[in-house]
C-alpha cells in the first residue's frame, strides 16, 4: 500500500510539475518522507524523478528546435559548476534562512504568475527580446543558472521552481520558459544526485523502480500534451504551482 501511495504521489506531481517543464521533487520529497521514507533516499528519489522527466521534455524542446543555444547554453553552464557548492554550503549555514527567501521568491512569483493571467493585454518582455545586448543576456543567464543550480544543491531539488518566478517576473512568456527550465533541471539533478550519492546509504530498489516508472509514464504524458495548454492556462497552472510549493515551504518553516 506503501508503494502504492508513493506511485500516485510521484506520477501526479511529475505530471503537473512538468507541464511546467519544471521538477517535482519539490513535492515529492517531503511527501515522501511524510508517509515514512527515509530523507536522504527520499531526496535522491526526487531528484532521480526530475532527470527522468526533465530529460524526456528537453529531448521534445531540442527536437523541435524550441532552444535558443545562445541563453541555454550558459544557463546550463551555471547550472552545472554550483549543485556541489550548494550541497556543501547546505552543512555551514542555515537552511532556514534560505527557505525563507526561497518562499519569498515563490510567492512573488505566484503573485505576478496570477496578475499576468488577469490581464487582457499581453506585453512583450524587453528582456528575451534584446537583440543587440546578447554577451549582457549569456550572462544573466549564466548567473541565473549559477543561482539556481546553488539553491537546488541546497535545498536537494532542480532548481525549476526558483528560476521560474524569476522569468516570470522578467516577463518571458510560459512556452518560452519550457525549452529555457526542463534542461536545467535535468543538469542541475544529475549534478545534485551525483554530489549526494555516497551520502545514501541504502537504497530501497523497489521504491527506485516505481519511481522510475511514474517518471517515465509521467513524462510521456507531459509531451504529449504540454502544447495543447494555452497560454493563459498554462501562466494560471504556473501560478497554482508556485502556490502550492510556497504553501509548503512555509507549512515546513512554521511546524
Amino acid at each position: 500500500m506503501l508503494y502504492f501511495i508513493a506511485f500516485g504521489i510521484i506520477f501526479f506531481t511529475s505530471l503537473l510539475f512538468g507541464m511546467a517543464g519544471i521538477g517535482s521533487a519539490t513535492i515529492v520529497i517531503p511527501s515522501l518522507i511524510i508517509i515514512g521514507f527515509p530523507l536522504q533516499e527520499s531526496i535522491a528519489i526526487g531528484l532521480t524523478v526530475n532527470i527522468i522527466v526533465s530529460s524526456i521534455i528537453s529531448f521534445t524542446v531540442v527536437k523541435n528546435r524550441e532552444i535558443k543555444m545562445h541563453e541555454t547554453l550558459p544557463l546550463l553552464g551555471g547550472a552545472f559548476i554550483s549543485p556541489p557548492f550548494g550541497v556543501y554550503v547546505s552543512h555551514l549555514v542555515s537552511k532556514d534562512t534560505i527557505l525563507w527567501i526561497f518562499f519569498a521568491i515563490l510567492v512573488f512569483g505566484a503573485y505576478k504568475s496570477f496578475k499576468k493571467f488577469f490581464e487582457k493585454d499581453e506585453k512583450k518582455s524587453g528582456f528575451h527580446e534584446m537583440e543587440n545586448h546578447e554577451h549582457l543576456k549569456a550572462f544573466l543567464f549564466f548567473v541565473f543558472g549559477l543561482g539556481g543550480g546553488f539553491l537546488a544543491g541546497m535545498i536537494g531539488i532542480g532548481g525549476g521552481s526558483v528560476l521560474l518566478p524569476i522569468f516570470i517576473m522578467l516577463g518571458i512568456s510560459p512556452k518560452k520558459i519550457i525549452p529555457l527550465v526542463a534542461p536545467l533541471v535535468f543538469v542541475s539533478s544529475t549534478m545534485g544526485l551525483l554530489t549526494r550519492v555516497k551520502i545514501v546509504k541504502s537504497y530501497d530498489l523497489k521504491l527506485i523502480l516505481i519511481a522510475i516508472g511514474a517518471a517515465f509514464i509521467a513524462g510521456f504524458f507531459c509531451n504529449r500534451y504540454r502544447d495543447r495548454v494555452n497560454k493563459r492556462k498554462l501562466r494560471l497552472l504556473l501560478g497554482f504551482l508556485l502556490l502550492i510549493v510556497s504553501l509548503k515551504i512555509g507549512w515546513m518553516l512554521l511546524y
